[in-house]
């Protein structure tokens, strides 16, 4: 990469590595994409993200394409993007019924993608949305069942999906964590981490 960056979007598609969009070091947002060969230990630039610079986005991969968007620059974005490698193009698909947010979780399974948490201009958040990768349409679900938070932990294990920790109102930091029933979709609690709270790190 040409210039160090933080919060970019990130993932891996048929053992390839993306790095789109995040804030340079500069402090300027950014809408370049860099793929990483791990056979060739190499980095190349592909042609630009066609949506608007940001940071604090994110995305997942499902069926070899990956869905991303949301984060900010000037404003909070709640857009969304399908990438397929397969000729580096881009569609840009229906917006999330959701405000503008960064920092949000996204989590994936089947054809279904689901978005909520993170921060926008009225602050934390603990809402969540159900887009419809067949039908291109998003749908409002249960909120998580605890305080609003930004920057959360979150991943798919045995196909069923969990979120959690993050940051909160005050500075408050969670431990707590969440598993969401796909049928009814409703988040129901289930056991806390038993570590010290966090954010900011990795799953």
């Amino acid at each position: 990469l040409p210039l160090g960056r933080h919060h970019p979007i990130s993932f891996a598609i048929d053992g390839k590595g993306y790095a789109v969009t995040g804030t340079n070091s500069f402090g300027q947002s950014t809408k370049d994409v860099y793929q990483y060969d791990p056979v060739l230990d190499s980095w190349s630039a592909l042609a630009d993200f066609p949506g608007a610079n940001r940071s604090f986005g994110i995305g997942v991969v499902v069926d070899d394409k990956a869905y991303l968007g949301f984060g900010a620059n000037f404003q909070y974005l709640n857009d969304c993007w399908r990438f397929d490698p397969s000729d580096s193009s881009w569609t840009q698909l229906a917006s999330c019924i959701c405000t503008g947010r960064r920092h949000p979780a996204m989590l994936a399974t089947n054809t279904k993608i689901y978005v909520g948490m993170g921060d926008d201009f009225t602050g934390n958040l603990n809402d969540w949305f159900m887009y419809d990768i067949v039908s291109d349409t998003w749908t409002q679900i249960s909120n998580i069942p605890g305080p609003p938070r930004h920057h959360p932990f979150m991943f798919n294990a045995g196909g069923e999906l969990f979120a959690g920790f993050g940051h909160g109102n005050n500075g408050a930091i969670y431990n707590d964590w969440y598993k969401l029933d796909t049928v009814q979709n409703a988040w129901t609690a289930v056991s806390q981490f038993p570590g010290e709270a966090r954010v900011a790190g990795t799953q």
